[in-house]
Protein backbone atom coordinates (compact mmCIF):
# COMPACT_ATOMS: atom_id res chain seq x y z
CA UNK A 1 0.00 0.00 0.00
CA UNK A 2 2.96 2.59 0.50
CA UNK A 3 3.60 2.86 -3.46
CA UNK A 4 0.20 2.69 -3.81
CA UNK A 5 -0.81 6.31 -1.92
CA UNK A 6 -3.06 8.32 -4.28
CA UNK A 7 -4.69 4.69 -5.49
CA UNK A 8 -5.96 4.52 -1.82
CA UNK A 9 -6.63 7.84 -1.40
CA UNK A 10 -9.35 7.77 -4.85
CA UNK A 11 -10.61 4.25 -3.31
CA UNK A 12 -11.27 5.98 0.02
CA UNK A 13 -12.95 9.35 -1.57
CA UNK A 14 -15.21 7.28 -3.34
CA UNK A 15 -16.72 5.37 -0.45
CA UNK A 16 -17.09 8.73 0.89
CA UNK A 17 -19.13 9.98 -2.61
CA UNK A 18 -20.86 6.55 -2.08
CA UNK A 19 -21.77 6.84 1.71
CA UNK A 20 -23.16 10.48 0.76
CA UNK A 21 -24.94 9.32 -2.34
CA UNK A 22 -23.20 11.26 -5.21
CA UNK A 23 -23.05 9.25 -8.28
CA UNK A 24 -20.02 8.29 -9.80
CA UNK A 25 -19.50 7.87 -14.11
CA UNK A 26 -16.74 5.29 -15.02
CA UNK A 27 -14.44 7.12 -17.14
CA UNK A 28 -14.72 4.76 -19.93
CA UNK A 29 -18.52 5.77 -20.18
CA UNK A 30 -17.82 9.74 -21.26
CA UNK A 31 -19.65 9.60 -24.72
CA UNK A 32 -19.75 13.48 -24.82
CA UNK A 33 -17.09 16.12 -25.26
CA UNK A 34 -15.70 17.39 -21.46
CA UNK A 35 -13.44 18.68 -19.82
CA UNK A 36 -11.56 16.17 -17.24
CA UNK A 37 -11.11 17.81 -14.07
CA UNK A 38 -9.66 15.17 -11.54
CA UNK A 39 -7.64 14.40 -8.76
CA UNK A 40 -5.24 12.82 -10.59
CA UNK A 41 -5.38 9.77 -13.02
CA UNK A 42 -3.19 6.52 -13.42
CA UNK A 43 -1.65 4.44 -15.99
CA UNK A 44 -4.94 1.87 -16.30
CA UNK A 45 -7.06 5.17 -15.80
CA UNK A 46 -5.63 6.63 -19.09
CA UNK A 47 -5.83 3.05 -21.19
CA UNK A 48 -10.06 3.29 -20.71
CA UNK A 49 -10.52 6.94 -21.40
CA UNK A 50 -12.06 8.03 -25.04
CA UNK A 51 -9.70 10.11 -25.60
CA UNK A 52 -11.76 11.80 -28.23
CA UNK A 53 -13.89 13.07 -26.23
CA UNK A 54 -11.57 15.02 -23.70
CA UNK A 55 -11.10 18.19 -24.43
CA UNK A 56 -9.02 19.58 -21.79
CA UNK A 57 -7.46 17.67 -18.66
CA UNK A 58 -6.73 19.06 -15.27
CA UNK A 59 -5.04 17.37 -12.19
CA UNK A 60 -4.29 18.39 -8.55
CA UNK A 61 -1.13 16.45 -8.57
CA UNK A 62 1.41 15.24 -10.85
CA UNK A 63 4.23 17.89 -13.03
CA UNK A 64 4.73 18.15 -16.97
CA UNK A 65 6.34 14.83 -16.90
CA UNK A 66 4.51 12.44 -15.10
CA UNK A 67 2.59 10.32 -16.92
CA UNK A 68 -0.33 12.24 -17.07
CA UNK A 69 1.76 15.17 -18.31
CA UNK A 70 3.19 12.95 -21.34
CA UNK A 71 -0.26 11.59 -21.85
CA UNK A 72 -1.83 14.88 -22.16
CA UNK A 73 1.11 16.23 -24.75
CA UNK A 74 1.40 13.32 -26.97
CA UNK A 75 -2.65 13.74 -27.66
CA UNK A 76 -2.34 17.50 -27.90
CA UNK A 77 -5.24 17.69 -25.20
CA UNK A 78 -5.18 21.14 -23.21
CA UNK A 79 -3.96 20.14 -19.50
CA UNK A 80 -2.35 21.71 -16.29
CA UNK A 81 -1.28 19.38 -13.72
CA UNK A 82 -0.51 19.87 -10.19
CA UNK A 83 -2.92 23.00 -9.02
CA UNK A 84 -3.99 21.90 -5.34
CA UNK A 85 -7.54 22.44 -4.14
CA UNK A 86 -8.64 21.95 -7.75
CA UNK A 87 -11.77 19.64 -7.44
CA UNK A 88 -13.34 21.04 -4.54
CA UNK A 89 -13.68 24.65 -6.75
CA UNK A 90 -15.15 23.30 -9.53
CA UNK A 91 -18.22 21.44 -10.28
CA UNK A 92 -19.39 19.43 -12.36
CA UNK A 93 -21.41 21.52 -15.61
CA UNK A 94 -19.25 24.39 -14.47
CA UNK A 95 -17.59 25.73 -17.82
CA UNK A 96 -14.33 25.91 -17.71
CA UNK A 97 -10.90 27.19 -19.83
CA UNK A 98 -8.20 25.43 -19.70
CA UNK A 99 -4.88 27.47 -21.13
CA UNK A 100 -2.18 24.82 -21.19
CA UNK A 101 -0.51 27.33 -22.86
CA UNK A 102 0.47 29.46 -19.68
CA UNK A 103 -0.91 27.27 -16.95
CA UNK A 104 -4.27 28.76 -16.43
CA UNK A 105 -7.92 27.20 -15.17
CA UNK A 106 -10.90 29.53 -15.59
CA UNK A 107 -13.85 28.86 -13.82
CA UNK A 108 -16.59 30.07 -15.05
CA UNK A 109 -15.75 32.51 -17.15
CA UNK A 110 -16.75 36.35 -18.15
CA UNK A 111 -17.85 36.93 -21.78
CA UNK A 112 -14.75 39.25 -22.25
CA UNK A 113 -12.48 36.06 -21.20
CA UNK A 114 -14.82 33.39 -23.37
CA UNK A 115 -14.28 35.64 -26.35
CA UNK A 116 -10.74 36.43 -25.63
CA UNK A 117 -10.05 32.42 -25.70
CA UNK A 118 -12.51 31.88 -28.87
CA UNK A 119 -10.02 33.83 -30.45
CA UNK A 120 -6.67 32.46 -29.62
CA UNK A 121 -8.00 29.34 -29.89
CA UNK A 122 -8.55 29.68 -33.65
CA UNK A 123 -5.34 31.45 -34.42
CA UNK A 124 -3.51 29.21 -32.55
CA UNK A 125 -5.49 26.78 -34.81
CA UNK A 126 -4.51 28.35 -37.96
CA UNK A 127 -0.63 28.30 -36.96
CA UNK A 128 -0.58 24.56 -36.54
CA UNK A 129 -2.42 24.04 -39.85
CA UNK A 130 0.40 26.27 -41.26
CA UNK A 131 3.14 23.89 -39.68
CA UNK A 132 1.44 21.00 -41.61
CA UNK A 133 2.38 22.49 -45.01
CA UNK A 134 5.15 20.40 -46.66
CA UNK A 135 4.71 18.62 -43.38
CA UNK A 136 6.36 15.34 -45.25
CA UNK A 137 9.80 17.20 -45.84
CA UNK A 138 12.78 16.21 -43.65
CA UNK A 139 14.63 18.38 -40.81
CA UNK A 140 17.32 19.95 -42.48
CA UNK A 141 19.59 23.10 -41.67
CA UNK A 142 20.16 25.46 -43.68
CA UNK A 143 24.03 24.53 -44.00
CA UNK A 144 22.59 20.84 -44.70
CA UNK A 145 22.68 18.84 -41.63
CA UNK A 146 19.82 16.53 -41.03
CA UNK A 147 18.13 15.45 -38.56
CA UNK A 148 15.27 12.69 -37.57
CA UNK A 149 12.41 13.56 -36.23
CA UNK A 150 10.71 10.19 -34.57
CA UNK A 151 8.03 9.65 -32.45
CA UNK A 152 7.24 8.26 -29.01
CA UNK A 153 3.96 6.38 -28.26
CA UNK A 154 2.74 4.11 -26.11
CA UNK A 155 0.50 1.98 -28.58
CA UNK A 156 -0.01 0.97 -31.46
CA UNK A 157 -3.32 3.15 -32.01
CA UNK A 158 -1.19 6.10 -32.43
CA UNK A 159 0.84 5.20 -35.12
CA UNK A 160 -1.79 5.82 -37.48
CA UNK A 161 -1.60 9.41 -36.73
CA UNK A 162 2.37 9.85 -36.89
CA UNK A 163 2.44 10.59 -41.04
CA UNK A 164 0.61 13.33 -40.64
CA UNK A 165 2.65 15.11 -38.23
CA UNK A 166 5.88 13.89 -40.06
CA UNK A 167 7.40 11.46 -38.37
CA UNK A 168 10.14 9.52 -39.52
CA UNK A 169 10.10 6.52 -36.78
CA UNK A 170 9.07 5.77 -33.64
CA UNK A 171 12.01 6.58 -31.13
CA UNK A 172 10.27 4.99 -28.02
CA UNK A 173 7.73 2.28 -27.93
CA UNK A 174 6.25 2.02 -24.14
CA UNK A 175 6.17 -1.80 -24.11
CA UNK A 176 4.64 -0.86 -20.63
CA UNK A 177 1.33 -0.47 -21.76
CA UNK A 178 0.97 -3.64 -23.21
CA UNK A 179 1.19 -4.74 -19.72
CA UNK A 180 -0.88 -2.50 -17.96
CA UNK A 181 -3.69 -3.50 -20.07
CA UNK A 182 -3.53 -6.62 -18.98
CA UNK A 183 -4.74 -8.46 -15.58
CA UNK A 184 -1.62 -10.92 -16.33
CA UNK A 185 1.36 -10.96 -17.70
CA UNK A 186 0.99 -10.36 -21.52
CA UNK A 187 2.12 -13.86 -23.15
CA UNK A 188 5.25 -14.04 -25.60
CA UNK A 189 2.48 -14.42 -28.87
CA UNK A 190 0.61 -11.44 -27.59
CA UNK A 191 3.69 -9.11 -27.45
CA UNK A 192 4.71 -10.96 -30.85
CA UNK A 193 1.85 -9.75 -32.40
CA UNK A 194 1.75 -6.22 -31.45
CA UNK A 195 5.08 -5.64 -32.01
CA UNK A 196 5.32 -7.28 -35.76
CA UNK A 197 1.68 -4.69 -35.86
CA UNK A 198 3.71 -2.03 -35.36
CA UNK A 199 6.91 -2.84 -36.88
CA UNK A 200 4.42 -3.39 -40.52
CA UNK A 201 2.43 -0.22 -39.70
CA UNK A 202 5.78 2.47 -39.45
CA UNK A 203 7.67 0.62 -42.22
CA UNK A 204 9.89 1.73 -43.75
CA UNK A 205 10.97 3.87 -41.09
CA UNK A 206 12.57 2.54 -37.85
CA UNK A 207 11.24 1.57 -34.29
CA UNK A 208 13.07 1.32 -31.27
CA UNK A 209 11.17 -0.56 -28.82
CA UNK A 210 12.12 -0.32 -24.92
CA UNK A 211 11.92 -3.37 -23.15
CA UNK A 212 9.68 -3.13 -19.86
CA UNK A 213 10.82 0.16 -17.59
CA UNK A 214 7.73 -1.04 -14.90
CA UNK A 215 8.32 1.20 -11.60
CA UNK A 216 7.80 4.44 -9.60
CA UNK A 217 4.11 5.80 -10.90
CA UNK A 218 3.53 2.27 -13.08
CA UNK A 219 3.23 -0.91 -11.04
CA UNK A 220 2.27 -4.15 -11.58
CA UNK A 221 1.26 -6.79 -9.15
CA UNK A 222 2.49 -10.23 -10.75
CA UNK A 223 5.45 -8.45 -10.53
CA UNK A 224 5.28 -7.96 -7.01
CA UNK A 225 6.51 -3.64 -8.00
CA UNK A 226 3.94 -1.97 -5.58
CA UNK A 227 5.36 -1.89 -2.01
CA UNK A 228 8.62 0.48 -2.16
CA UNK A 229 9.04 2.88 0.05
CA UNK A 230 10.53 4.78 -2.87
CA UNK A 231 9.98 3.36 -5.99
CA UNK A 232 11.74 5.90 -8.10
CA UNK A 233 15.26 4.37 -6.61
CA UNK A 234 13.75 0.74 -6.57
CA UNK A 235 13.12 -1.91 -8.96
CA UNK A 236 12.50 -0.29 -11.78
CA UNK A 237 13.61 -0.53 -15.85
CA UNK A 238 16.44 -3.00 -16.65
CA UNK A 239 16.60 -3.66 -12.86
CA UNK A 240 13.49 -4.89 -12.97
CA UNK A 241 14.15 -6.91 -15.78
CA UNK A 242 17.30 -8.54 -14.39
CA UNK A 243 15.50 -9.51 -11.62
CA UNK A 244 12.51 -11.63 -13.54
CA UNK A 245 14.53 -12.92 -16.59
CA UNK A 246 11.87 -15.11 -16.97
CA UNK A 247 9.26 -11.86 -18.33
CA UNK A 248 12.21 -10.21 -19.93
CA UNK A 249 12.91 -13.12 -21.90
CA UNK A 250 9.79 -13.62 -23.32
CA UNK A 251 10.33 -9.83 -24.61
CA UNK A 252 13.65 -10.22 -25.87
CA UNK A 253 12.23 -13.56 -28.04
CA UNK A 254 9.25 -11.35 -29.32
CA UNK A 255 11.21 -8.17 -30.55
CA UNK A 256 13.64 -10.64 -32.37
CA UNK A 257 10.84 -12.49 -33.84
CA UNK A 258 9.37 -9.25 -35.10
CA UNK A 259 12.40 -7.31 -36.21
CA UNK A 260 12.14 -10.23 -39.22
CA UNK A 261 9.67 -7.50 -41.02
CA UNK A 262 11.43 -3.93 -40.58
CA UNK A 263 14.06 -2.16 -38.84
CA UNK A 264 13.55 -3.02 -35.42
CA UNK A 265 16.25 -1.97 -32.01
CA UNK A 266 16.34 -2.49 -28.95
CA UNK A 267 16.64 -0.08 -26.13
CA UNK A 268 17.32 -0.78 -22.07
CA UNK A 269 15.76 1.60 -19.59
CA UNK A 270 17.32 2.65 -16.27
CA UNK A 271 20.96 1.71 -17.18
CA UNK A 272 23.23 2.26 -14.03
CA UNK A 273 25.74 0.61 -15.58
CA UNK A 274 27.71 -0.78 -18.52
CA UNK A 275 27.88 -4.12 -16.53
CA UNK A 276 23.85 -4.26 -16.42
CA UNK A 277 24.01 -3.76 -20.28
CA UNK A 278 26.47 -7.06 -20.60
CA UNK A 279 24.00 -9.05 -18.58
CA UNK A 280 21.07 -7.98 -20.48
CA UNK A 281 23.55 -8.46 -23.51
CA UNK A 282 24.15 -12.19 -22.42
CA UNK A 283 20.39 -13.05 -21.78
CA UNK A 284 19.88 -11.50 -25.17
CA UNK A 285 22.78 -13.95 -26.94
CA UNK A 286 21.24 -16.83 -25.21
CA UNK A 287 17.80 -16.18 -26.76
CA UNK A 288 19.22 -15.91 -30.08
CA UNK A 289 21.21 -18.92 -29.73
CA UNK A 290 17.68 -20.81 -28.62
CA UNK A 291 16.20 -19.09 -31.70
CA UNK A 292 18.78 -20.21 -34.12
CA UNK A 293 18.65 -23.64 -32.63
CA UNK A 294 14.90 -24.46 -33.54
CA UNK A 295 15.15 -22.40 -37.21
CA UNK A 296 13.10 -19.45 -35.77
CA UNK A 297 14.02 -16.68 -38.28
CA UNK A 298 14.93 -12.76 -36.73
CA UNK A 299 17.56 -10.10 -38.05
CA UNK A 300 20.51 -11.75 -36.23
CA UNK A 301 22.37 -7.94 -36.58
CA UNK A 302 19.09 -5.97 -34.59
CA UNK A 303 20.84 -2.80 -32.82
CA UNK A 304 21.55 -2.26 -29.31
CA UNK A 305 20.73 1.17 -27.53
CA UNK A 306 20.74 2.40 -23.64
CA UNK A 307 18.72 4.94 -22.20
CA UNK A 308 21.04 7.08 -20.24
CA UNK A 309 18.72 8.70 -17.70
CA UNK A 310 20.68 8.28 -14.54
CA UNK A 311 23.59 10.39 -12.68
CA UNK A 312 25.79 7.23 -12.72
CA UNK A 313 25.16 6.43 -16.97
CA UNK A 314 25.70 10.02 -17.61
CA UNK A 315 28.94 9.87 -16.06
CA UNK A 316 29.90 6.91 -17.27
CA UNK A 317 28.05 7.04 -20.86
CA UNK A 318 32.09 6.63 -22.43
CA UNK A 319 31.67 2.97 -20.98
CA UNK A 320 28.19 2.49 -21.58
CA UNK A 321 29.02 2.97 -25.44
CA UNK A 322 31.20 0.60 -25.89
CA UNK A 323 28.35 -1.74 -25.23
CA UNK A 324 25.69 -0.43 -27.15
CA UNK A 325 25.15 0.75 -31.71
CA UNK A 326 23.67 3.91 -30.33
CA UNK A 327 22.17 5.80 -26.79
CA UNK A 328 19.22 8.01 -26.11
CA UNK A 329 19.11 10.53 -23.52
CA UNK A 330 15.90 9.72 -21.25
CA UNK A 331 15.94 13.73 -20.28
CA UNK A 332 12.68 13.43 -18.36
CA UNK A 333 14.40 11.17 -15.53
CA UNK A 334 17.77 12.69 -15.94
CA UNK A 335 16.90 16.17 -14.67
CA UNK A 336 15.00 14.17 -11.90
CA UNK A 337 17.37 12.53 -10.84
CA UNK A 338 20.41 14.89 -11.24
CA UNK A 339 18.28 17.45 -9.16
CA UNK A 340 17.34 15.35 -6.89
CA UNK A 341 13.28 16.24 -7.71
CA UNK A 342 10.56 14.00 -8.17
CA UNK A 343 9.05 15.01 -11.23
CA UNK A 344 5.33 13.59 -9.74
CA UNK A 345 5.75 16.36 -6.92
CA UNK A 346 3.64 19.10 -7.77
CA UNK A 347 5.17 20.45 -4.27
CA UNK A 348 8.39 20.49 -6.12
CA UNK A 349 7.16 21.32 -9.28
CA UNK A 350 9.21 24.59 -9.47
CA UNK A 351 12.36 23.24 -8.57
CA UNK A 352 12.08 20.95 -11.89
CA UNK A 353 14.61 23.03 -14.23
CA UNK A 354 15.47 21.72 -17.37
CA UNK A 355 17.68 24.51 -17.80
CA UNK A 356 19.50 24.24 -15.13
CA UNK A 357 23.46 24.79 -15.92
CA UNK A 358 24.14 21.15 -14.57
CA UNK A 359 21.35 19.65 -16.86
CA UNK A 360 23.20 21.21 -20.08
CA UNK A 361 26.44 20.23 -19.04
CA UNK A 362 25.51 16.63 -18.74
CA UNK A 363 24.11 16.93 -22.06
CA UNK A 364 27.35 18.42 -23.37
CA UNK A 365 29.48 15.82 -21.21
CA UNK A 366 27.06 12.72 -22.88
CA UNK A 367 27.37 14.28 -26.60
CA UNK A 368 31.70 14.58 -26.68
CA UNK A 369 31.76 10.70 -25.19
CA UNK A 370 29.85 9.24 -28.07
CA UNK A 371 31.23 11.83 -30.62
CA UNK A 372 34.51 10.47 -29.57
CA UNK A 373 33.82 6.84 -30.31
CA UNK A 374 31.31 7.77 -33.11
CA UNK A 375 28.17 6.63 -31.85
CA UNK A 376 24.65 7.63 -32.72
CA UNK A 377 22.99 9.89 -29.84
CA UNK A 378 19.07 10.44 -29.52
CA UNK A 379 17.67 13.01 -27.37
CA UNK A 380 14.08 11.79 -25.73
CA UNK A 381 11.57 13.38 -23.09
CA UNK A 382 10.30 16.94 -22.84
CA UNK A 383 13.54 18.72 -23.66
CA UNK A 384 13.20 16.95 -27.37
CA UNK A 385 9.94 18.08 -28.35
CA UNK A 386 10.56 21.60 -26.91
CA UNK A 387 11.67 24.18 -29.28
CA UNK A 388 13.51 26.68 -26.49
CA UNK A 389 15.96 23.14 -26.69
CA UNK A 390 16.38 23.28 -30.43
CA UNK A 391 19.09 25.45 -30.65
CA UNK A 392 20.84 24.35 -28.11
CA UNK A 393 20.37 21.01 -28.99
CA UNK A 394 21.65 21.41 -32.39
CA UNK A 395 24.61 23.02 -31.32
CA UNK A 396 26.22 20.17 -29.65
CA UNK A 397 26.76 18.91 -32.69
CA UNK A 398 26.45 15.05 -33.49
CA UNK A 399 23.17 14.51 -32.83
CA UNK A 400 21.32 12.06 -35.01
CA UNK A 401 17.59 12.25 -33.76
CA UNK A 402 15.23 13.93 -31.49
CA UNK A 403 11.88 12.05 -30.14
CA UNK A 404 9.17 13.42 -29.23
CA UNK A 405 5.34 13.40 -28.81
CA UNK A 406 3.94 13.68 -32.43
CA UNK A 407 2.37 16.69 -32.03
CA UNK A 408 5.58 18.64 -31.39
CA UNK A 409 7.14 17.22 -34.28
CA UNK A 410 5.93 20.38 -36.59
CA UNK A 411 7.04 23.03 -34.31
CA UNK A 412 10.92 20.94 -33.90
CA UNK A 413 11.23 20.69 -37.82
CA UNK A 414 10.26 23.82 -38.39
CA UNK A 415 13.14 25.24 -35.85
CA UNK A 416 15.79 23.30 -37.70
CA UNK A 417 15.13 24.20 -41.33
CA UNK A 418 15.36 27.98 -40.30
CA UNK A 419 19.05 27.19 -38.04
CA UNK A 420 22.60 26.53 -39.57
CA UNK A 421 24.68 24.29 -37.49
CA UNK A 422 27.17 26.82 -37.69
CA UNK A 423 24.82 29.49 -35.56
CA UNK A 424 23.61 26.72 -33.40
CA UNK A 425 27.32 26.03 -32.27
CA UNK A 426 28.13 29.74 -31.13
CA UNK A 427 24.72 30.02 -29.23
CA UNK A 428 25.08 26.81 -27.47
CA UNK A 429 28.42 27.73 -26.46
CA UNK A 430 27.41 31.09 -25.67
CA UNK A 431 24.39 29.35 -23.57
CA UNK A 432 27.06 26.76 -21.77
CA UNK A 433 28.96 29.96 -20.26
CA UNK A 434 26.17 31.04 -18.15
CA UNK A 435 25.96 30.21 -14.30
CA UNK A 436 22.30 29.85 -13.33
CA UNK A 437 19.00 28.98 -14.52
CA UNK A 438 17.61 32.35 -14.64
CA UNK A 439 20.02 33.70 -16.75
CA UNK A 440 19.87 30.25 -19.13
CA UNK A 441 16.14 30.61 -19.34
CA UNK A 442 16.24 34.28 -20.00
CA UNK A 443 18.55 34.20 -22.27
CA UNK A 444 16.63 30.80 -24.19
CA UNK A 445 13.87 33.10 -24.49
CA UNK A 446 15.36 36.22 -25.89
CA UNK A 447 17.08 34.44 -28.57
CA UNK A 448 14.98 32.68 -29.72
CA UNK A 449 12.25 35.55 -30.27
CA UNK A 450 14.92 37.35 -32.11
CA UNK A 451 15.79 34.25 -34.01
CA UNK A 452 12.39 33.18 -34.59
CA UNK A 453 9.58 35.52 -33.67
CA UNK A 454 6.78 34.31 -35.08
CA UNK A 455 7.28 31.15 -33.44
CA UNK A 456 7.92 32.63 -29.28
CA UNK A 457 5.05 34.43 -29.65
CA UNK A 458 2.26 34.38 -26.75
CA UNK A 459 -0.30 33.46 -29.40
CA UNK A 460 1.71 32.63 -32.36
CA UNK A 461 -0.18 32.94 -35.48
Amino acid sequence: MKGKKDDLELIVHGVIRNLLGYSQNALADIQKPVILITHTLSPSDIIIIPRQNVLGLATEVGGKTSHVGIFASALGIPSVVGIKGLTAKINTGDQVIVDGTNGHIITNPSKESLKHYKVKQVEHKKYEEKLLVNIEKPAITSDNFRVKLLANIESTHEIKVLKKYGAEGIGLYRTEFLYLSSQNSPSENDLYSNFKHAVQEIAPHSIVIRTLDIGMDKHLAFLGSSDEENPALGLRGIRMSLANPDHFINQIRAILRASLYGNVKIMYPMISDAQEIIQANSLLEDVKEEMKSKKIPFNENIQIGAMIETPSAALCSDQILKEVDFISIGTNDLIQYLLAVDRMNEQVAHLYQPYNPAILRTLRSIFDNAQAVGKKVSVCGEIGGDTLATLFLLGLGNIDSLSMDPHSIPHVKKIINQSSIKDAKQFTKQLLKLNSTDEINCFLIDEMRKRYPLDFQENPI
